[in-house]
């Protein structure tokens, strides 16, 4: 009697072969990239702003400017940028520290009339006129919040 070596039946090696195709499809993801700007207003930096990027489809980023009214996206705890596509951005205007986000709570503190009409017009993420498509790796993106 002639002996074969074992061999796997094709319905099991063809099951086996999906399953991975399923299993690496899932590990895929959206598409994230790296995403850092400017926010300016009249010309001049925007400081201390925090810009909501909120996709058609996908998890939200954000960023917060800094004195230089430059900002880098964050896409979650431990990933930068944001997910491709179209993005609706609203802008919330951040206390720099305790002590003034006190004054402003209690009135001592106002904001600057420009930031104020800054707040008006893209301070709602429902109304806020502001889009950018996100597209490609290390985007550089310049909002003009005038």
């Amino acid at each position: 009697m002639k002996t074969h070596p074992a061999r796997t039946p094709a319905w099991l090696a063809t099951l086996g072969f999906a399953f991975l195709l399923t299993l690496a499809g899932c590990t895929r993801g959206p598409h994230v990239y790296d995403v850092d700007g400017l926010a300016t207003s009249k010309g001049k930096p925007v400081p201390y702003v925090m810009l909501n990027f909120i996709p058609e489809e996908g998890r939200p980023s954000w960023g917060i400017t800094d004195e230089e009214g430059k900002f880098t996206l964050s896409y979650d705890e431990t990933r930068g940028g944001a997910v491709e596509g179209k993005h609706k951005v609203s802008v919330v205007f951040r206390p720099r520290n305790p002590k003034e986000e006190y004054e402003i709570q209690k009135g001592i503190k106002r904001l600057h009339p420009e930031h104020r009409a800054i707040l008006a017009k893209y301070g709602n993420m429902d109304s806020t006129p502001l889009q950018v498509e996100i597209k490609e790796q290390n985007q550089k993106v310049v909002l003009n919040l005038d």
